[in-house]
């Protein structure tokens, strides 16, 4: 089993599990403190200025359409072909 290195995420239950379970990745849509603390890293590590969230998401600590852009954007440099971002996150991504 994987563990989250960052100080930040660890022993954060939702996201271990985001982790290690497939059917546990946070989607569009999922709102709550795990939620905020991705968008806190994402803020600690784009900003300033900030990365393009929006502040209704951030206020709700929502996992919604601005704040998967700005991960992906992110994550993309990492993911080497469609096939292996299919692998990594089946049930993360949406079209649009």
């Amino acid at each position: 089993m994987d563990t989250l290195k960052s100080k930040l995420f660890a022993g954060d239950r939702k996201l271990e599990a985001a982790l290690n379970q497939d059917s546990a990745h946070i989607v569009p849509g999922v709102q709550g403190d795990h939620v905020g603390k991705i968008q806190t890293a994402l803020l600690q590590l784009l900003g300033p200025p900030p990365p393009n969230i929006t502040a209704e998401e951030l206020r709700r600590s929502l996992y919604g359409t601005t704040t998967a852009r700005v991960l992906y954007c992110v994550s993309r440099p990492r993911i080497r072909s469609s096939t292996e971002l299919t692998r990594r996150a089946p049930t993360t991504l949406s079209a649009g």
